[in-house]
């Protein structure tokens, strides 16, 4: 095992995390929903269609739960889960007998080695990991190699923006000699306790969890091994690696339109900017996540599915998919939607289109369903569903078969 392989296992055994599930079926019953799960996220990984029902799927660097998670909400799927810790397998473990989970193979092994399980996959999930390796361009190589053609790869890394303050506390942590022991744990909670008001980290510790239990301190704040990256360097880092940027799995934290605090004279420098530009603009006008989750392809396959957004290209063609999670709350004197930590108001007619959007219909039939017959009715109503992709609260799917796609993040997004 390689020596920064090594330290971090070494991590992971003496502090396990994330923080272990007890019972995954009272866990599926929570609101919360697993960022890797192709039951309820195919849409967004296969946009031109699910490549079969009894997909292979990896879990590379699965922790304590993650595996098992996927495993039992995907029991037609094999899964096959991989870390360096023992003892997050150990957990793993409980929970795959708990739950029957017959489906579920277990590996102690460095992601590193991957292409030793002989084994090519639909999906691998990689969630917080690349970003604590030596090179993380080796470990997302070594997955490539092992992701089918038609394969998808949902990864999380850390965002650069919102963890600046973290990494001021982390440098003065090495400082002081800090390790991964309980007097550190202790000094660790002291300064987090005592920090001024205006210090950059706050804005971490005040929206995570990290600083609530021990694991969690010791992954955020004395890490043996971290990086965190921008969006332009996530999107360098992912094309020079031989793989394609596909998607964000949630579009509103890197568009405009959820922030009001984004005035309009910048919305409207935003609107004839390029994709890359306008994401990196809004990181840097928010920086309100500390993680960036993406999904990430093959070339191949994202020249034929690039046209499968709602970029540009024939919306009335496409197929909107709901985010599989809302709430509607009572918000003074209207109803408001709630999507994680995005609310929303729509209009009568705006709400008629999104209670309407199924997951089958294409946007041309869900105008037609509505008796919007009239070209400036399906155009607003066309426009409605777009701007719904931009916040995230919406996928796009096909049931055509396309041709190789033409739109390129470089290009400028055409208007509807």
């Amino acid at each position: 095992m390689r020596d920064v392989s090594s330290m971090v296992a070494k991590q992971y055994n003496a502090y396990r995390y994330p923080a272990p599930i007890a019972d995954l079926d009272e866990h599926a019953r929570t609101p919360t929903i697993n960022a890797g799960d192709p039951s309820k996220l195919d849409a967004l990984f296969w946009p031109e269609g699910r490549p079969r029902q009894n997909l292979s799927i990896l879990v590379a660097g699965c922790g304590t739960n993650q595996a098992a998670i996927i495993a039992h909400a995907n029991r037609d799927c094999e899964v096959v889960g991989i870390d360096l810790s023992e003892s997050s397998l150990g957990h793993e473990r409980y929970l795959q007998e708990k739950h029957s989970l017959i489906n579920l193979k277990l590996f102690q092994a460095d992601l590193l080695d991957v292409s030793k399980l002989n084994q090519k996959f639909d999906l691998i999930v990689c969630s917080g990991v690349l970003h604590h390796m030596k090179n993380p361009s080796d470990g997302l190589k070594a997955l490539a190699a092992v992701l089918h053609e038609n394969g998808a790869m949902k990864i999380m890394v850390y965002a650069k923006a919102a963890r600046l303050g973290l990494y001021l506390l982390q440098d003065a942590f090495r400082h002081m000699g800090l390790s991964q022991d309980q007097d550190s744990i202790s000094v660790v909670r002291d300064v987090i306790s005592s920090l001024p008001a205006e210090h950059f980290a706050r804005f971490y510790i005040e929206r995570t969890r990290d600083s609530t239990y021990d694991s969690g301190i010791i992954d955020a704040f004395l890490h043996t091994q971290d990086r965190a990256y921008s969006v332009s360097e996530l999107l360098e880092w992912v094309e020079s690696n031989g793989l394609c940027f596909q998607s964000w799995v949630d579009n509103g934290v890197y568009f405009p339109d959820n922030y009001p605090s984004i005035p309009l004279s910048a919305r409207t420098r935003l609107e004839k900017c390029a994709l890359r530009d306008v994401w990196s603009s809004v990181e840097g006008l928010t920086h309100t996540s500390s993680r960036h989750l993406f999904v990430a392809c093959h070339p191949s396959r994202a020249r034929r599915i690039a046209d499968i957004q709602f970029y540009s290209g024939p919306a009335a063609d496409l197929v909107p998919v709901r985010y599989p999670t809302f709430h509607e709350i009572v918000d003074g004197e209207r109803k408001a939607l709630i999507r994680g930590r995005f609310k929303f108001q729509l209009t009568d007619k705006a709400r008629e289109i999104f209670d309407a959007i199924d997951g089958r219909r294409t946007t041309a039939e869900i105008m037609d369903r509505l008796g919007y017959l009239a070209d400036d009715a399906r155009a607003a109503g066309v426009a409605l569903i777009q701007a719904l992709w931009r916040q995230g609260h919406v996928f796009a799917s096909s049931r055509a078969r396309l041709e190789p796609g033409r739109f390129s993040l470089d290009e400028q997004p055409t208007s509807r």
